[in-house]
């Protein structure tokens, strides 16, 4: 009963419209749900979320042919011809319609793009209309014109190019107010569709997806209080990659104005050649939400210019470090080529099995001795083993045993081994065979003792492993003890700054004054106080 109440007053409106004026009864809608996309990378349909390179740009134009896409059914109800459609057509306000689409498409700056398009209705067909009454036609719509153009930019968020995981970018889409060019090809108000794209590669295939919405700053007016405003948008694709190429998309509109909804699912197929590509594309459309058609097909062609896109770049190289890669040891520092436990990066000898002890190199024991020469001493002289490698001392006097004529005294090279003739060492002192004389009451060293001096220097110089020396003044009684203290100091350091001048190591050295208080003899006598004024090398701490 309600939708002949509502049909009557369709027929009544278009009755008074036809009496009144003459004017056929057409709602200010746009028909034409299929919007392609300007660039086009993964799907004609869809957009992937990728966006031309810079100083790219996208020109294709398209022809399209469409079934059904506006009926008037018996209930007064204006709607699509999808396949599945419910209720009784009356008559086919729109049978069919071929319309050229041109679309532009360029970058403007890094990820931003712009997109145009431009359709032109070529030709379009419809059922004469006759009311119930009998007296109201509505004749065909305009053969042609041009129908509402769009813009849209979008602007690409990742991008697979770029080493992303997937592709996104955002969109918006803008179809102008267009009433008056051509029948059921614009609005009174604007279209505004925004939506988000994703992208992502699998091999060969290219999956896609969008989801938005479109808003509408004027509600279309269909029949008897139906209008048409805001719809939820989305879509899913799939396609093929190379020259070659195969795709689906299934999309559809989601209404909330009690109409039916929209779904369509399209093939296909394109290729490739040089800068352009020629393409074909088709499919039917189900449900009857205005605009839906019976079915639709396209054709077109499409260039593209400026700069090219990248090619992909080429696979990385095989890791020359990775099991059976030929490399060599400074491409690979943390391998162990050689096997000898020590990485490539620290072996001297990478390429030849060694010690570690040797930075990798194999022991070299260029004397034969027997003890590498990491380990020896002596590494150009044969020796001992148990002598790191050098030739046995047993008086540790730097003259092997064999040299020395006095191998079990340490002494010095220029007397083969054997002590100098005033001095050598002997239970933890050198003993020196003269006394070191100074002038009376002075620190001064007289010249006959320089000789004595010599041997001692050369005695300690020869033997480091005798370690640290103290040089001890010592006086007699004779004066006071402060006095006696002070000059044995000066006459220790005298005889100290002595043995440096003839190349003995200062820090070898160590000089210390005790005055009369370590008499050796009684001081009652002369003979006592001489052998009281005397000069003693003490050995501190020897050297092993």
């Amino acid at each position: 009963m309600t939708r002949c109440i509502r049909f009557l007053a369709v027929a009544a409106m278009l009755a008074l419209a036809s009496t009144a004026s003459a004017q056929n009864f057409r709602p200010a809608i746009d028909s034409q749900r299929l919007r392609l996309d300007p660039t086009a990378h993964g799907s004609l349909v869809l957009g992937d979320g990728e966006v031309l390179e810079e100083g790219q740009f996208r020109a294709a134009l398209t022809g399209h042919y469409e079934r059904s896409p506006m009926v008037l059914l018996t209930n007064g109800e204006l709607r699509g011809r999808g396949l599945f459609s419910d209720g009784t057509k009356e008559t086919q306000l729109l049978r069919e319609r071929a319309t050229i689409h041109l679309n532009l498409a360029m970058n403007l700056w890094k990820r931003l793009e712009l997109g145009i398009h431009v359709p032109a209705v070529a030709y379009q067909y419809a059922e004469n209309y006759v009311s119930p009454l009998g007296d109201t036609t509505i004749n065909h719509p305009t053969q042609g014109g041009v129908a509402a153009p769009s813009a849209m930019l979008r602007y690409g968020i990742t991008s697979e190019r770029a080493g992303a995981p997937l592709a996104s970018a955002i969109a918006v889409e803008v179809v102008f107010p267009w009433t008056d060019k051509v029948d059921y090809g614009g609005e009174k108000g604007f279209i505004i569709a925004p939506r988000l794209e994703v992208g992502k590669t699998f091999g060969g295939l290219r999956v896609m997806a969008d989801a938005g919405g479109q808003f509408r700053t004027k509600d279309v007016e269909l029949t008897a209080g139906d209008k048409l405003s805001h719809e939820v948008l989305g879509g899913i694709g799939v396609a093929t990659t190379g020259k070659l190429r195969a795709e689906l998309t299934a999309r559809g509109a989601f209404n909330f104005d009690g109409l039916s909804q929209n779904a369509e699912l399209l093939a296909g197929v394109r290729y490739g050649f040089g800068e352009g590509e020629i393409y074909a594309l088709g499919g039917p459309g189900f449900m009857e939400s205005p605009g839906t058609p019976t079915y639709r097909g396209l054709i077109g062609f499409a260039f593209t210019g400026g700069k090219k896109a990248a090619p992909p770049p080429p696979p990385p190289p095989p890791d020359p470090c990775a099991a059976g890669q030929s490399h060599t040891p400074e491409q690979c520092p943390t391998l162990d080529d050689d096997g000898d436990g020590v990485a490539n990066g620290q072996d001297r000898c990478p390429l030849e099995k060694g010690v570690a002890e040797n930075q990798g190199c194999p022991d070299k024991d260029t004397d034969g001795d027997g003890v590498p020469d990491r380990l020896d001493r002596c590494p150009s002289v044969p020796g001992a083993t148990d002598n790191q490698g050098c030739p046995k001392d047993s008086d540790k006097d730097g003259v092997p045993d064999d040299k020395d004529r006095c191998p079990d005294k340490p002494g010095i090279p220029e007397n083969q081994g054997c002590p100098p003739e005033r001095a050598e060492i002997k239970a933890g002192k050198i003993d020196i065979k003269e006394k070191v004389y100074f002038d009376t009451g002075k620190d001064t060293i007289k010249a006959k003792s320089n000789a004595l001096l010599d041997d001692v220097a050369k005695l300690v110089a020869a033997n480091p492993q005798v370690g640290v020396v103290t040089i001890e003044g010592h006086t007699d009684s004779t004066g006071s003890a402060a006095t006696n203290r002070a000059l044995s100091q000066k006459r220790a350091e005298a005889v100290k700054d002595y043995l440096v001048s003839k190349g003995v190591d200062a820090s070898r050295l160590e000089a210390k004054g005790f005055g009369p208080d370590q008499p050796v003899e009684s001081n009652k006598t002369a003979k006592g106080r001489e052998a009281n004024r005397r000069v003693e090398f003490t050995i501190q701490n020897a050297n092993p």
